[in-house]
C-alpha cells in the first residue's frame, strides 16, 4: 500500500502548495520577444537559435554566455523627455507596418475592433545572422526603417516556421496535389461494390464486382489481406464513416475531401503576398524609388530576395546565383496581386432625424468614414 504523507497547512489551516514565485514581469516581456530560427541539417527541421523556445526559458542564462548570443531591443524611446521625436518615428514605421503587411499577416486588429500594434519589440538571435542582415538593409540605404524590417522578418518568420514549412515537403505537396485524383479512386472502390442498383433490377445496372484482396504497402514491406469478407469491411466501413457525415450522402461527404486542403493551398501564396508587400514598401514610401519605364529594376528585385531569404523562405536553390533570384522574385511578384484589406468604410447617419433629439454639435462630433486608425491619419499620408 502506497505510504500516504501529510499534507503541509499554513496557520489558517489551508493547504500549502509550495508553488514558486512567478515572474509575470519576463513572462510578458517573453511575449513580445522573438527568438531567430535556423534550420537544422541532423534534425531535418527549423530550430530556434540556442534551443530557447521562450525568452523565459531556464536555459536563458546560458545562452547568455554564448559569444554568438546577441538581443536586439527595436523601437527603442529614451525613458525622459524629449521623447516627441521617438514616438513619432516609430508611429510612422507602425502605420507602415499596417499599410503593407495587413493582409499578408492577416491582421485581425480592424476586424475585432482594437487598434493595431507591433508583434515584437525585442528580438534575439546569432551575432553573425544579426549583422548579416544589418549589412543587407545598410547596402540598401534601408536604415531609417531597420527596426521594422526586424520585425517583419520575425513575423515573416514565425508565421513560415509554424503555418507553411511543413506542408513545403514533398510528401506533402504530393498529399495536397493528388488529393482529387485519389479521391475519385476512391469512390469508383465503393461504387464496385454497391449492389443496391443491381438488387432493385435498375435497367442498365451492371452485376457488382468481386472483392479479391486488398494489398496494404508500407515502406518496409507489405500486408495482403485475401479473406473477401474481411477485406469488404475495410470499405463497408470506410463508407459508413463518409455516410454519417455532415450530408449523410457518403459519395457527397467523400467528394468534399479535397477541400480540407484549400488552407493549405492558400498558405502557399503567403510567398508571392510577402514579396508584394516589401515591394509596395519600398516603393509606394519613394524609400526606394523606382521609374515607370523600369518599375522592377534588378538590385530592388535582388533587395527583396535577400529580405524573403531572411525569413527563411526559400527564392531559389541553394546554390543558385543571383541573377536566378531576381528573375524569381520578379514572376512573384506578377503572380499575386494583394487585395487591400477592409480598413474604413462609409456609414452615413440619418442626420436630419438625429437632429430632432441631438443637438448639432454633438451629431456632427464624428465623420461619416470610420477611418482605418488614428496613427495612420497622422502618420502616413
Amino acid at each position: 500500500m502506497e505510504k500516504e504523507f501529510p499534507l503541509e497547512r499554513d496557520a489558517k489551516g489551508d493547504v500549502k502548495l509550495n508553488i514558486g514565485k512567478t515572474d509575470w514581469e519576463k513572462i510578458r516581456k517573453s511575449q513580445y520577444t522573438y527568438i531567430f530560427h535556423y534550420y537544422d541539417e541532423k534534425r531535418g527541421r527549423f530550430v530556434p537559435y540556442f534551443g530557447l523556445f521562450s525568452s523565459a526559458d531556464e536555459r536563458m542564462e546560458k545562452a547568455r554566455k554564448d559569444p554568438e548570443f546577441f538581443e536586439k531591443q527595436l523601437y527603442w524611446t529614451p525613458d525622459r523627455p524629449p521623447y516627441d521625436f521617438f514616438i513619432r518615428y516609430h508611429n510612422w514605421q507602425l502605420a507602415m507596418l499596417v499599410e503593407f503587411f495587413k493582409e499578408v499577416f492577416e491582421e485581425r486588429a480592424f476586424i475585432e475592433g482594437y487598434q493595431p500594434n507591433n508583434k515584437y519589440y525585442r528580438v534575439i538571435l546569432a551575432k553573425a545572422k544579426h549583422d548579416e542582415i544589418i549589412n543587407c538593409i545598410n547596402d540598401y540605404g534601408l536604415l531609417s526603417i531597420r527596426d521594422l524590417l526586424f520585425e517583419v522578418i520575425a513575423t515573416a518568420q514565425h508565421k513560415y516556421v509554424e503555418e507553411i514549412a511543413f506542408w513545403e515537403r514533398p510528401e506533402m505537396q504530393k498529399l495536397v496535389n493528388t488529393a482529387e485524383k485519389e479521391t475519385k479512386k476512391a469512390i469508383a472502390v465503393i461504387e464496385k461494390l454497391d449492389t443496391k442498383e443491381w438488387e432493385r433490377d435498375e435497367p442498365g445496372a451492371k452485376p457488382p464486382s468481386e472483392l479479391k484482396y486488398i494489398n496494404f504497402v508500407f515502406n518496409d514491406g507489405a500486408i495482403k489481406i485475401e479473406h473477401a469478407w474481411l477485406a469488404s469491411e475495410f470499405i463497408d466501413h470506410f463508407k459508413k464513416y463518409y455516410g454519417d457525415l455532415h450530408y449523410k450522402d457518403w459519395k457527397m461527404d467523400l467528394e468534399r475531401y479535397p477541400e480540407r486542403f484549400e488552407d493549405n493551398i492558400k498558405k502557399q501564396q503567403f510567398k508571392y503576398k510577402l514579396a508584394k508587400s516589401f515591394y509596395n514598401l519600398l516603393t509606394k514610401t519613394k524609400i526606394f524609388p523606382v521609374s515607370p519605364g523600369e518599375p522592377t529594376p534588378n538590385r530592388l528585385m535582388l533587395c527583396i530576395a535577400r529580405l524573403i531569404e531572411f525569413c527563411l523562405i526559400p527564392v531559389a536553390g541553394p546554390d543558385e546565383i543571383d541573377e536566378i533570384k531576381i528573375k524569381n522574385i520578379r514572376n512573384w511578384l506578377k503572380r499575386k496581386e494583394l487585395e487591400p484589406a477592409l480598413t474604413y468604410a462609409e456609414i452615413p447617419a440619418d442626420k436630419e432625424r438625429l437632429l430632432k433629439y441631438f443637438e448639432k454639435d454633438f451629431i456632427n462630433i464624428t465623420d461619416e468614414v470610420k477611418s482605418r486608425c488614428y496613427f495612420d491619419r497622422i502618420f502616413f499620408k
